[in-house]
Parts: C-alpha cells; structure tokens; sequence
C-alpha cells in the first residue's frame, strides 16, 4: 500500500503474531533485490484492550520506530474492510491512535499531543525547541517536535535551491539528536496552506511523511504562522492536518492506496 506515494509493505498477522530481523527488514525493503518500500508494518494481535492490533514499524535500514502517519492510515483502511469497522484503533510502541473514515474516503487520525520539550525530542543538551540555535547548509533556527518520532523543521522561503540529500542526511547524524530524526524544510504559503519537503529517519527523500506533516503543522502554529486547519502540500500529494485548541490533539486526513498483495519466502 502507499499513502501520497510513501510506499510500505504490510503483513496480516492477526492471527499469527510475527517478528523481523533488521536483516530480513532490509532485504525486504530493498528496491531491487527484495519488495522495495520506505517502510514495513506488522498488523500483530494487540497488546491493550482498545487496541484492534499491535504494530511494529521499521524503516527501511531496519531500524524500529513509534510512529508513522501515512502507514497508519494505510493499516487503518485495511483493517475497516478486514474487520467491518467505521473506527479502529491501532496500537504503536509510542501511542494507541483512533482512526475513522472522513466522507470523503480519506482516512483520518488522531495522532495525539505532540511533544515539544528538548528532553521528548530528545535532544543531546536543552535548547528552545521554538527556535533552536542549530543551522545547516545556510538554514537556521530550526522548530523540533515529536509525533511518535523527532522531527527537525527548518521554516524557509525557497524549497527549490535545497541539496535535500545533503542537508538531510547531515541533521539526521548530527550529535545533537541521540536518536535521529527527521527532517522538513517547508515554507508557509498562507495562514492554511504550507508546502513541505521531507528527509526521513532510516529511509531518505520520500514523497510524503504522515508525521512530518504533523510535526510541521505544529512547528508553524507554534511560530503562529498558521491558523488551527491547513492543507500540507507534499511532493506525493495533500494532507489535512488540524489542531483541536481545547485538548491539543492533532489530527491528519488523507488517502490510503492498496497496490498489490502476495508471498514472501522470508
């Protein structure tokens, strides 16, 4: 399945709960030699009792993390057809999320309070996460944020002169995030439209990042550049993200798209 061209492979093991190793993670995820996707996901059988599953994430240099927004939705729409259910609740190593169908068809999630203090980015010493003294490449005063995983955002007036590959790849590594992160450059197109490039944790340049354009909404509301809806442009296609102000909760809509299915000899 893919949600705005962020590709993933999915395995149905409701009835079989089944682990990856990093080896076999990376094999799979191999454009050549194996599937080829950004991500992988294992519907498991879940862990809490408002829980429809459980569901490990990894990206695509095996390595696990605790969230993933496009996949979520991806997993949402299969599970409603699965299971004949308007709403599912899927259960992360960071959060278990509510998904329902908007009417539309898109897939729409509760993605939860995001966190902005340096120790839940985390970051390796304290820093104004707001405007954090951090630059690379000529792009400064970066936002962090985590959505179920760190995000670094650079706020900017020109996506197109971006060596995004370098620039993305040097934040990922940086000393300053002990476990990675991230990375959005976006730029604010009015107070409910921003457009967004993104480097992802393990994966490199995808289209879309279901969680950076959570984690950029937010940097943006924050700064007070946007109001509490805007529409995320990204190369892969739109989201919906908005903010509920009474409870802090951040939601995400957009589509999921089923591809193919399959075997695998693992």
């Amino acid at each position: 399945m893919h949600g705005l061209g962020n590709d993933f492979v999915i395995f149905d093991c409701l009835t079989n709960s089944m682990q990856l190793s990093e080896t076999q993670v990376r094999s799979i995820s191999n454009r050549r030699e194996g599937i080829g996707c950004d991500q992988i996901g294992i519907i498991n059988p879940p862990k809490s009792e408002n829980a429809d599953c459980f569901m490990p994430i990894y990206n695509a240099d095996g390595g696990e993390v605790g969230a993933c927004g496009n996949i979520t939705r991806c997993v949402a729409s299969y599970l409603m057809k699965t299971l004949n259910k308007e709403i599912v609740r899927i259960e992360t190593i960071e959060d278990v999320l509510e998904c329902s169908m908007a009417d539309n068809g898109d897939i729409k999630v509760n993605m939860g309070i995001p966190k902005t203090s340096w120790k839940e980015i985390p970051l390796s010493k304290e820093m104004d996460t707001l405007n954090m003294d951090f630059q690379t490449g000529g792009f400064k005063n970066p936002v962090c944020v985590n959505v179920g995983n760190p995000h670094c955002i650079f706020i900017e007036d020109d996506l197109d002169n971006i060596d995004l590959e370098k620039n993305g790849n040097y934040v990922e590594h940086h000393d300053l995030f002990p476990d990675r992160t991230n990375v959005e450059f976006i730029k604010i197109l009015d107070r409910n439209t921003i457009r967004m490039k993104v480097w992802e944790r393990g994966t490199g340049i995808t289209k879309a990042c279901g969680t950076g354009a959570c984690a950029s909404f937010v940097a943006a509301h924050r700064r007070g550049l946007v109001d509490n809806e805007a529409k995320l442009i990204l190369d892969g296609g739109e989201l919906e993200i908005s903010i509920n102000p009474e409870t802090g909760h951040i939601y995400m809509s957009g589509s999921a798209t089923y591809v193919f299915e399959g075997d695998i000899n693992l």
